[in-house]
């Protein structure tokens, strides 16, 4: 259909653009389509030649989609030819010290290595130009399907795409790459009796208090608060993440109890260090034979112990730092039978904070 609007398309008014029927019937066939940015990308295949546009409005997007379309001959975009033949590692180098080391957290950049170092490893040698979408699907398809091979998805796009951004590559060979469905990941809660175990033990491991952190705030294991973000006089603990904007501060209220537990622990004690307590509680569930044994489950199981008690859920969405609620209530909550309100304020001496 596309190929008889030669000149059902070309309406015009001095320099004011009309949008004709045919036009609209250009953007429904998606020869023009609207980016999350706002922008409009322009494709048009002529001659087995697909040329990829870009225009700030949707005018001058069908604009440049007449002036493609009344050319006589398409031509592809060329590459530089400076960069002729980089190889894929050579390219990954470049887009991490140009484009994420000075603009990412360390962090996030520890994280992005991370998933990214091995499978480049794998196709290290294979120049930029001549990286195919079977070439990836095949890499791709040998991983498990876990948060790494997730990372993976979307960090390889953005090196591709920027490859293509910039000129070096005429279209990005991920585009065409069959993806798995993103998986949901639960990490269940600690059990009532593993949590006796967990509470009782700890002092045992030297890591009592920090573990009753973990237990009253629902912090990630990396956001472990040291002395200074305890506001005693206003009874709130500030948490700092890094992982949305959404979570990057938080105020998570502390009961009386808790704040007296902690404060006298501070006059001569510091909250110690996450690897060490990582370390430390994992001999403790080894040695008492509590499967799983992970820092994040302390997460779940602050969670799961307000519902519990029957704390309003946008409360605990905002003090866990998600951005939906949805996220709290399906993948944070889970329900353990022997648990019940008044036997968690036995366990914590009445520590957790209630609304």
């Amino acid at each position: 259909m596309i190929s008889n609007l030669n000149n059902e398309c070309s309406s015009k008014v001095d320099n004011e653009i009309i949008i004709t029927d045919c036009d609209k019937e250009i953007i429904d066939m998606k020869g023009i389509t609207k980016r999350k940015d706002g922008r409009y990308i322009v494709r048009l295949q002529k001659n087995k030649i697909q040329i990829t546009k870009y225009a700030k409005t949707k005018e001058l997007a069908i604009k440049l989609y007449r002036q493609l379309k009344n050319q006589k001959e398409l031509t592809k975009p060329k590459t530089k030819q400076i960069e002729k033949r980089i190889t894929i590692c050579e390219w990954y180098e470049k887009w991490l010290k140009e484009y994420k080391e000075k603009f990412v957290t360390q962090k996030t950049l520890s994280v992005l290595k991370g998933a990214m170092n091995k499978f480049i490893n794998k196709i290290k040698n294979i120049s930029l130009r001549e990286l195919t979408t079977e070439i990836i699907q095949k890499e791709l398809n040998k991983l498990e399907h876990n948060r790494t091979k997730e990372r993976i998805w979307v960090y390889l796009n953005a090196l591709l795409q920027k490859a293509c951004d910039i000129g070096l590559l005429a279209i990005n060979p991920f585009r065409a790459v069959v993806k798995e469905k993103k998986k949901v990941y639960k990490n269940f809660c600690y059990t009532f009796d593993e949590q006796q175990i967990i509470v009782n033990k700890a002092k045992d491991y030297n890591i009592e208090h920090e573990i009753m952190i973990y237990l009253m705030t629902g912090c990630r294991p990396s956001e472990l608060p040291n002395k200074g973000q305890f506001d005693f006089k206003n009874n709130i603990i500030n948490i700092y993440g890094t992982k949305n904007d959404n979570a990057r501060h938080r105020e998570v209220e502390m009961s009386r109890s808790f704040s007296d537990y902690m404060q006298e622990y501070f006059i001569n004690n510091e909250v110690k260090n996450h690897d060490y307590v990582k370390t430390q509680f994992k001999k403790l569930c080894e040695e008492n034979k509590i499967p799983n044994c992970k820092l994040y489950r302390l997460r779940h199981t602050f969670a799961t112990n307000h519902f519990t008690l029957g704390t309003n859920a946008k409360y605990v969405q905002h003090w866990l730092g998600h951005y939906g609620i949805q996220l709290t209530l399906n993948t944070y909550t889970d329900i353990d039978k022997k648990s019940t309100k008044e036997k968690i304020k036995k366990l914590y001496n009445n520590f957790y904070y209630e609304i």
